[in-house]
């Protein structure tokens, strides 16, 4: 057999590498740019202040820039920066900078919203109040001097989320890129050769994973030092790095104590980084040997961070006793936990809302994505984990092959295709790498690990918090993901190099190899690509834009309840209803349209009501909120114009059913304790309770009949009596009240409310000496076929009853013309049933 050697294969790799570096960095540009687009229009499409804590953070950015001083924070002092005038200053200070030209004295805290809703359970996005305070129409491009100074704190965000995703793509080059390799010629062993791989679109993948979190965006286009964390941490690994693959220096050590300087007054599970640089130094010494140098290298380090962050700790020991000002920044939240909750009921109860924050949970936190999506993105943790496991198998076993190589091969460089030695690693051959790898690794379980010891003092499960990490985790995830590919198609390249010895064949199968190691992590960027450039039109303007008005004659005549109910000295119009299902069961939402519209100006916030209730008027089932969710509240509404506005009323799972249901609607004052719903009136002037039909609710399934006395009887063709429970031979006193069930079945929709007659008969005289008619509490008018009603009624006997037998007869008769159903069978007289012998003693 013909052996091919790669030194016998004169190619020019180092170009080729040298080019796949170059159009890696255009890639990188390229991402840059969208990444920036997608930020603004993350930016446009939320309102201000409705991401997390932007409010709180530009408040704090207010009060630096118009008192030139930090806010302090007292016990039972409430302002409007709350918790966040404890954290470490700096992105506070920085956008106070940027904004020092605008007039912010007369900021205060727009008026909020009163039935927001902040739950991460995949409904509210629909069903409304997504927005924690109000905003009037055309905010969001208003040149006021307080949107102005929202806007340009938000993008510098975007800024640090730029330097994040740029950040990563050089940590990336260090960690995969040999750039000595750039500019070798040709392979002349296979050390050289394993270094001839498309490792340099590895860093490029991974600043692309990082750029295309839709929440990573939702973040970079925030009011918030999260994105700037991310930016020094990222900056902090990059030159722990460089210390482990070149060595450290003064200059390294001075960029790094700038650094994590920076970091200790940006957030601090920064300071997370402190332990890890020890660890990077104490590697350096052990190759070094220079406790000189070391020593050295930490006083640089050490003064940096002293002169850049030491004054803000110093301060939070003056003012709080602590330095971290911890204890302080729980004041607002009551305090911390207790009982304290374990790890255990942590995991159970708070990873969830992690996992779901880390990806995607926009506004502050509670407009979410179809639960699907997160099913898949679920996988990818799992995908990942058997990459990163595979990634440190091979990378142990190849160091060991390289040991063995070069023991047993040292006078025979050529090797030929055959054999795992052409499995492609981009690690082997250098140790450091995969310690750096191991390095990103640590970090990440560093702020998992703390982030949980936080989340056991205060409610944090937010995966903002975990973005610190988040250049670790692109890195690892784009490495881990091709290692997966790379295994399996490098057992491809085994089987032909040793079946195949087509000069030129392998190389096209190693090419091929070398493409195939990016199909997985391809795979995860390009639908979080599209995921980012769905979320901003799909989620999070349809959860905050409001509802176009129309005119009255748009409105559908033909489908519309007509009202025409006028509230608040007339200023506010109910011109009618719809409800938009025929029927509903325990446990669904019942969706209601209003059609309201203001006939003049409205001075007052109302809020609106859409009341469920029962057949004894209890609620059942309620719905309370300014109009449109929240996003049209009366005082903003536009004269003339008419707001078709749907409610989502919850029915309760453990409502009874079936019963035809009514609907209260009106309006309320949120401030009012009674919460007492305002008069309505009608056309005519007069004032009218807004009560009107409702639908039936049904039960998920029917109930079987099983009556304690069975029998047969049809009524009119149309309802059949399978049964009662009651004694047949009834003793009772005057006076007595008697419960008495009937089991009826639907052979055909009577089409009409029926009346169900109880009569008690005097037998010699025919007589009718006590009576119990009603309609059915689920009435016949809504039977359908097959339906299966248990009805129960309660007969109260006069106290006057006569002593002596009597029968019980029941039938049924239309309400119109009093017309009975007909009854065959023997001993039926005038269409009745007698049921019961009732012995009065």
């Amino acid at each position: 057999m013909n052996h091919v050697s790669l030194s016998d294969t004169k190619i020019n790799n180092g170009p080729q590498l040298a080019e796949a570096g170059r159009l890696s960095k255009y890639g990188l540009i390229a991402i840059l740019i969208i990444f920036t687009i997608l930020g603004l229009l993350y930016d446009v499409t939320v309102p201000f202040f409705e991401k997390p804590d932007e409010l709180k953070h530009f408040a704090m950015i207010q009060f630096i820039q118009s008192r030139r001083q930090l806010p302090t924070v007292r016990a039972g002092v409430y302002k409007s920066w709350d918790q966040e005038g404890t954290q470490p200053p700096l992105y506070h200070i920085l956008a106070a900078i940027a904004v020092s030209w605008l007039n912010l004295s007369d900021f205060e805290e727009p008026p909020r919203n009163p039935h927001y809703v902040d739950d991460r359970s995949f409904i509210w996005r629909e069903r409304g109040n997504n927005n924690l305070y109000l905003h009037p129409t055309g905010e969001e491009w208003s040149t006021a001097p307080v949107f102005l100074a929202a806007r340009l704190a938000r993008w510098l965000s975007l800024l640090a989320g730029l330097g994040t995703v740029t950040l990563t793509y050089i940590l990336g080059r260090i960690i995969f890129v040999d750039d000595t390799s750039a500019h070798s010629q040709a392979p002349n062993s296979k050390s050289d050769f394993q270094r001839i791989t498309i490792v340099p679109w590895l860093p490029l993948l991974a600043a692309a994973l990082v750029a295309f979190i839709p929440q990573f965006l939702h973040v970079s286009s925030a009011i918030s030092n999260d994105g700037l964390a991310a930016t020094f941490a990222a900056a902090a690994l990059a030159l722990l790095a460089l210390i482990i693959k070149n060595g450290s220096s003064t200059r390294y050590a001075l960029y790094l104590g700038l650094t994590l300087g920076l970091g200790a007054i940006t957030k601090l599970s920064l300071l997370y980084l402190w332990p890890l640089t020890g660890l990077v130094f104490l590697l350096d010494f052990y190759r070094r040997r220079s406790i000189g140098h070391l020593l050295k290298c930490g006083a640089i380090i050490g003064s940096f961070i002293l002169l850049m962050a030491g004054w803000w700790y110093w301060r939070n020991w003056q003012l709080y006793g602590d330095i971290s000002a911890l204890n302080a920044h729980l004041l607002y939240r009551g305090g911390a936990l207790y009982p304290r909750p374990t790890l255990a009921q942590i995991w159970q109860t708070e990873m969830v809302g992690l996992e779901l924050s880390f990806w995607a949970a926009f506004g502050a936190g509670q407009i979410l994505l179809e639960p699907w999506l997160y099913g898949l993105l679920r996988w990818v943790k799992y995908i990942v984990l058997l990459g990163l496991a595979i990634g440190i198998w091979r990378s142990f076993r190849f160091q060991v092959s390289d040991l063995e190589s070069q023991n047993t091969h040292r006078t025979t460089p050529d090797s030929s295709l055959a054999g795992q030695a052409f499995i492609i690693h981009p690690l082997q051959g250098k140790p450091s790498s995969f310690i750096i790898l191991t390095l990103l690794a640590l970090w990440t379980l560093t702020i998992f690990i703390a982030l949980l010891s936080w989340m056991q003092i205060t409610p944090a499960s937010w995966g903002r918090l975990l973005y610190p990490a988040l250049p670790a985790l692109g890195i690892l995830t784009a490495w881990g993901l091709s290692q997966i590919v790379d295994l399996v198609s490098g057992f491809g390249v085994w089987i032909s190099g040793f079946g195949l010895r087509v000069l030129g064949f392998g190389f096209r199968m190693l090419s091929f190899t070398h493409h195939a190691s990016l199909i997985l992590p391809l795979l995860l960027v390009t639908p979080l690509f599209s995921l980012s450039l769905i979320a901003p039109f799909r989620y999070i303007k349809t959860a905050y834009a409001k509802t176009p008005l129309i005119s009255e004659t748009d409105i559908p005549t033909e489908r519309v309840e007509r009202l025409d109910f006028t509230y608040s000295d007339d200023a506010l119009r109910l011109i009618g209803y719809t409800i938009n299902k025929p029927s509903v069961h325990p446990g669904d939402w019942l969706p209601v349209t209003l059609y309201w519209q203001a006939t003049q100006p409205i001075a007052k916030n109302y809020s609106a009501f859409a009341h469920l209730l029962d057949d004894k008027g209890n609620s059942i089932g309620q719905a309370n909120t300014y109009p449109d969710g929240g996003k049209w509240p009366t005082s903003m509404l536009e004269p003339g114009g008419v707001l078709k506005d749907t409610y989502y009323v919850y029915v309760p799972s453990e409502a009874e059913a079936p019963m035809v249901t009514r609907l209260a609607i009106g309006i309320f004052e949120f401030e009012d304790p009674a919460r007492a719903a305002k008069a309505a009136v009608n056309t005519a002037g007069e004032a009218i309770e807004p009560i009107v039909a409702g639908v039936p609710l049904l039960p998920h399934q029917w109930p079987e009949l099983n009556p304690t006395y069975p029998l047969e009887a049809t009524f009119g063709g149309q309802i059949k009596l399978v049964g009662y429970d009651s004694s047949p031979n009834l003793k009772i006193k005057p006076g007595a009240v008697v419960s008495l069930t009937l089991y009826w079945e639907t052979l055909a929709p009577p089409g009409q409310t029926l009346n169900l007659f109880i009569h008690l008969i005097d037998p010699p005289t025919q007589t009718q000496v006590a009576g119990f008619d009603g309609p059915s509490r689920y009435p016949t008018a809504f039977w359908q076929s097959g339906n299966t009603i248990i009805d129960s009624r309660t007969l109260a006997f006069p106290a006057d009853l006569p002593p002596g037998n009597y029968d019980l007869h029941i039938g049924w008769y239309n309400l119109d013309d009093f017309a009975r159903l007909s009854l065959a069978g023997e001993n039926i007289l005038n269409d009745t049933l007698p049921l019961i012998t009732v012995s009065v003693e």
